[in-house]
């Protein structure tokens, strides 16, 4: 976008490469060597990091504040319009309402409607700051990166952090009631964190169950599924769930587990996926099993979500956003 500038300020400093290239490739500058190391905190320490972040803030235009309001501490008596962003559901925002000062945000983003009416009604002073703009996905080039995977036998696929905010463990359980009468069929999860060590464990006992660990592009391997499980925790929720949008772009059925805020708004009440009850690893058993005989209509499913995924394109997500910081007409390259 002509004329706009992006400067992104990292905590703590970026060194995966593909950040760092994506940075180069779009003019976008990195700063993330302001914040103090922890034991260099000191008063001089302190006060030059003071200077140097207000310096940034003071020689932007717009400040978005993109990581769950981390920076709202950093934001007092910083006169610019300033846009706090949160990805998590409206549990998770409950969960960190009273660690920030959402008073000193000109608007607060969340990623689904169903979300920001949970947020507004219980938070009402919140109400007239709130707005909602969905993940942009560019489902076009996603399946421009599908490539035929080498999988022959029949699998379920689950793409997701191991970590305690997703349920893994629910559909290792399900999978092996599932898998006690349909042994031919296999369930490859995709994904790492500290959890991975008690899953194996949990899934020890079946051979069936494959952990392929950390994939920066699974397109293939969720292309090939006869679904993408995705299950998450009811205390924590779920934000949109991108892995839901790449299912669909992909044309492979969704299944999901039924938490605030995204997955029920992304998979259409139902009728772009299939929901189960959080944390029901009998129900979910069903569902794979109705999957595999045939049982339910899956390509009306894949249709209904393939053919709405419009409302994630990135041209409409552009417009909105900057609609929100107030820039009425903007030209993209």
């Amino acid at each position: 976008y002509p004329g706009v500038t992006i400067t992104v300020l990292s905590q703590t400093p970026v060194k995966d490469k593909y950040f760092l290239d994506f940075f180069a490739s779009h003019n976008i500058r990195l700063i993330d060597d302001v914040f103090p190391k922890k034991h260099h905190v000191g008063f001089v320490t302190n006060w030059l990091f003071n200077r140097k972040l207000k310096k940034i803030f003071d020689n932007s235009d717009y400040i978005i504040d993109f990581a769950n309001f981390s920076y709202s501490k950093y934001l007092d008596n910083i006169y610019k319009p300033k846009i706090g962003w949160c990805h998590g559901s409206s549990l998770f925002f409950d969960l960190i309402y009273r660690y920030h000062n959402f008073n000193q945000y000109d608007k607060i983003v969340f990623l689904t409607k169903s979300c920001c009416d949970d947020i507004k009604r219980k938070y009402p002073d919140l109400a007239p700051k709130i707005t909602q703009i969905y993940n942009p996905i560019d489902y076009k080039n996603i399946k421009k990166k599908e490539r035929k995977n080498k999988f022959r036998k029949p699998y379920f696929c689950a793409v997701q952090r191991l970590n305690t905010d997703k349920d893994v463990a629910t559909i290792i359980k399900a999978f092996n009631i599932f898998s006690e009468q349909n042994p031919e069929v296999r369930l490859f999860i995709v994904g790492d964190g500290p959890l991975r060590q008690s899953l194996t464990e949990l899934a020890q006992c079946n051979t069936n169950i494959i952990f392929l660990g950390q994939q920066d592009e699974p397109y293939s391997i969720i292309s090939g599924a006869l679904a993408l499980i995705l299950s998450s925790t009811t205390q924590i929720g779920e934000g949109l769930a991108n892995v839901l949008l790449e299912a669909h772009a992909l044309k492979t059925l969704a299944i999901s587990s039924d938490v605030p805020s995204g997955p029920r708004e992304v998979l259409m009440d139902g009728r772009a996926g299939v929901l189960f009850e959080p944390g029901n690893a009998d129900e979910l058993a069903t569902v794979m099993l109705d999957v595999y005989k045939k049982r339910i209509d899956t390509k009306k499913l894949i249709s209904n979500g393939y053919q709405n995924l419009d409302r994630f394109d990135s041209k409409n997500i552009v417009r909105k956003f900057f609609s929100v910081l107030g820039i009425s007409e903007i030209t993209s390259k």
